[in-house]
């Protein structure tokens, strides 16, 4: 009966993941950054820059949250 119950306890404490959806596991996004017009230019542009995902800080993966919290 024990390795019953030592196996459900370890079940419990264990941390289900899944792939990030906003990066698809890469742990980088592409961020858009409008930047004005300025003295030599007449139009604004938009600049792209590779960054660190916001969901997942960089790892890929997300935790699965139980529904009781």
């Amino acid at each position: 009966m024990s390795k019953v119950n030592d196996w459900s306890i370890k079940l419990n404490e264990m941390v289900f993941t899944i792939e990030c959806p906003q990066c698809n596991g890469a742990g980088e996004c592409e961020v858009d950054y409008d930047m004005p017009h300025g003295f030599g230019r007449d139009v604004g542009y938009i600049e792209t820059r590779i960054e660190e995902c916001d969901w997942c800080n960089g790892s890929g993966l997300i935790k699965i949250e139980d529904e009781d919290e």
